[in-house]
């Protein structure tokens, strides 16, 4: 995954880390406690709505922006976060991070 300078690290409470732009992580995450905007620490990110999709079978995501390509595998899910921007997340962190509604 292709990041650029500016680039917001994330790291999840399993560890995975990703890039996000500074304009999408300001827009999606609010700083938890003491944390000042924009600065290192913990951030939530907003609830909303989306659609996500498990796969049935391995697959290739193509990101937007020319970031890359990710590999998912049979269990995992491709979350589309809005604006034609994709992500893949691994079955067990999907189960983890995201509340599902049929």
């Amino acid at each position: 995954m292709r990041y650029t300078a500016g680039d917001a690290l994330l790291t999840g409470s399993h560890a995975e880390e990703w890039p996000i732009s500074v304009d999408k992580f300001q827009a999606t995450y609010t700083p938890v406690g003491d944390v000042q905007p924009g600065g290192v620490g913990i951030y939530r990110k907003e609830s909303r709505s989306g659609l996500a999709i498990q796969l049935s079978a391995p697959r290739s995501v193509i990101l937007s922006d020319s970031r890359g390509v990710l590999r998912g595998r049979t269990g995992d899910w491709v979350v589309d976060n809005g604006g034609g921007d994709l992500s893949l997340v691994a079955q067990e962190l999907f189960e983890t991070y995201y509340e599902t509604s049929v």
